[in-house]
């Protein structure tokens, strides 16, 4: 499949609308949800041939499906950090926010920097994928230096007690990530 409308149309076929109403009554509210299952949406992915071009047409797209599959059919080496600056000015959901960091954000070489800048944010998504990619780097280790870890540790105490049950649960994560390593971390 070469364009959004290929795509749109394999989409309908896999339909699930009972999915897609419980999606509904949980606020996860998409101009349009096919209520596909992931596994279903990574053999389209699979099946998908055009790179960066499309995977921008279907972020363009307010449909549940086309931006998680943007997240999945991005290449990491054109994903420029503009792109994913736009991306996170126009997340829609946590979802979204949830598969944008595992397909696509966590492996960008930019990662530990758009981390930092994120657990920063005044911006609730932008704080989510913070949590999400830190606790990401976290555990794939390495990456952040030991004033990083200073600045991840008071980011992530304050975020604990936030109003926000994801980014406070993920917050909480993180602690409990340095703690199980407390000889490695700060």
């Amino acid at each position: 499949m070469e364009t959004v409308i290929e795509i749109k149309n394999q989409l309908r076929l896999y339909m699930n609308g009972p999915a897609s109403a419980s999606m509904r009554q949980k606020g996860l509210v998409y101009k349009l949800n096919f209520g596909i299952e992931l596994p279903r949406l990574k053999e389209l992915a699979a099946e998908c041939v055009g790179g960066r071009r499309l995977a921008m047409d279907l972020w363009k797209e307010n449909v549940r499906e086309c931006k998680i599959l943007a997240t999945m059919l991005m290449p990491v080496d054109e994903c420029d950090e503009e792109l994913v600056d736009v991306w996170m000015e126009q997340m829609p959901t946590m979802e979204i926010v949830e598969q944008a960091v595992m397909n696509l954000f966590r492996r960008l070489p930019y990662a530990r920097g758009k981390a930092l800048q994120w657990l920063a944010s005044e911006r609730l998504f932008s704080v989510y994928a913070g949590t999400l990619l830190t606790i990401h780097l976290l555990r794939s280790g390495g990456v952040f230096d030991e004033t990083d870890k200073i600045e991840i540790k008071d980011q992530a105490e304050a975020l604990e007690h936030t109003n926000n049950v994801q980014v406070a649960r993920t917050a909480r994560i993180i602690l409990e990530n340095f703690s199980l390593h407390s000889k490695n971390y700060v």
